[in-house]
């Protein structure tokens, strides 16, 4: 019988609901083990994998809680201290996607996707600072075009993570807080597609999402992706025009689709994660808006199933060589470095700081692929980091709250 330990917030553990499954993953030879994150893993192992999603606890950490930074170090000292236990995913991808700046970047780098015309990143830079003229240059060096899309820059951890705005001119960039990402935003036809990974298998969604902008002189649109992107939901934001009605419905390539999410786990070295696809309504190429660690699977049919199948395969597989850093954290041997200078700037997103920093942006089988049928929901374009009258900015006491409802109850 193998030992999976398993961690994640208190939502997420509600969701997936493991311990309903218990029986099946008893049968396929798997006995799991809830992590208690305030006490040592080795009183509670041994295990021969860890199943988590520490992006929560990794962001709270990153921002100066003391008691988020011993729950971390508990967990690293046990990766460290016995390389033989796969860990899904490894820490150092799992911070590479925390920092939305950084994974934008990455990806742009990749040469995976360089010479591959179908496929690419809206332009983007990071803003850091209030000043407009040092914004304006910066959009202007990154040939970043209105309307934008303002996104706080952290990706995880946090409500701020989830609050977005949509600016059309110049004018508009004071209604911003700082830092955040602001990327050229490119009309779709409110249609998005969202890649869901389970190792070498990938699964696509179809979801509504933002209707096309244009630039003009129009007030900025505020709104937090939990209220507007849920299943089941619908929002104005969503139905296109008249004009716009009459375009061609875009037909995406499920099988391009597949292997963009394989490139994605090249890039990132993961297992599990989310890719945001839209197509451009104007030349059909594919605009990768977001990517996600460990996401809600909601559309995928019984994923507890899945997921269970992917665990049994991966711990049957002979295991990877190993080499942990002098920081705890797991890589395998070769793989990307954990950027640490993307962990150090989570603190002043978190906290809704302006501490300025300057950047700007210069073979596995696709053995099943699975369309689903459109579900309600909207690309997530949404913001209160931003002022405003939706505006709301966490508090310290609100974020202590928040990282307490992560991490109390998870014994």
């Amino acid at each position: 019988m193998k030992r999976l330990g398993y961690w994640f917030s208190e939502k997420k553990t509600k969701k997936l609901n493991l311990p309903e499954h218990e029986l099946d993953f008893r049968a396929a030879g798997i006995e799991l083990v809830q992590l208690d994150v305030n006490r040592p893993l080795d009183e509670q192992g041994p295990f021969d994998a860890i199943l988590h999603k520490l992006a929560d606890l990794q962001a709270h950490a990153d921002a100066g809680y003391v008691t988020a930074q011993q729950q971390l170090a508990n967990v690293k000292d046990y990766i460290n201290s016995h390389p033989e236990c796969i860990v899904i995913d490894p820490l150092p991808s799992m911070v590479n996607l925390l920092d939305r700046y950084n994974q934008y970047k990455m990806v742009q780098e990749s040469s995976l996707f360089q010479q591959d015309s179908d496929v690419f990143m809206p332009t983007f830079v990071e803003l850091t600072s209030s000043d407009l003229d040092t914004n304006r240059r910066k959009l202007a060096e990154a040939q970043v075009t209105y309307p934008i899309v303002c996104k706080p820059s952290i990706a995880h951890g946090s409500k701020l993570s989830h609050k977005m705005a949509i600016v059309f001119t110049e004018a508009g960039l004071s209604d911003l807080m700082f830092p955040c990402v602001a990327q050229s935003f490119i009309n779709h036809n409110a249609l998005l597609f969202k890649i869901y990974a389970v190792g070498d298998k990938y699964y696509i969604a179809e979801r509504p999402s933002l209707k096309n902008f244009y630039a003009g002189d129009h007030q900025t649109i505020f709104f937090d992706t939990h209220n507007v992107s849920k299943r089941g939901c619908s929002h104005y934001l969503t139905i296109l025009d008249k004009a716009d009605m009459e375009q061609s419905p875009l037909k995406p390539d499920k099988e391009k689709l597949c292997d963009l999410g394989r490139k994605i786990r090249q890039v990132f070295d993961h297992d599990l994660f989310g890719v945001d696809v839209i197509m451009d309504s104007s030349t059909q190429r594919y605009a990768i808006i977001d990517i996600n660690s460990f996401p809600g699977y909601d559309e995928v049919d019984d994923f507890p199933s899945v997921l269970l199948q992917y665990l049994t395969m991966r711990l049957d597989a002979k295991p990877a060589s190993i080499t942990p850093d002098t920081n705890g954290d797991q890589r395998l041997t070769g793989n990307l470095d954990c950027d640490s200078s993307s962990r150090k700037r989570l603190k002043p997103n978190l906290e809704a700081k302006t501490e300025p920093s300057e950047r700007v942006n210069g073979e596995d089988t696709l053995n099943h692929i699975k369309t689903f049928e459109s579900i309600n929901g909207i690309h997530p374009f949404s913001s209160s980091l931003f002022r405003g009258k939706e505006s709301s900015v966490c508090s310290n006491r609100q974020l202590s709250d928040e990282f307490n409802r992560h991490t109390n109850g998870h014994h």
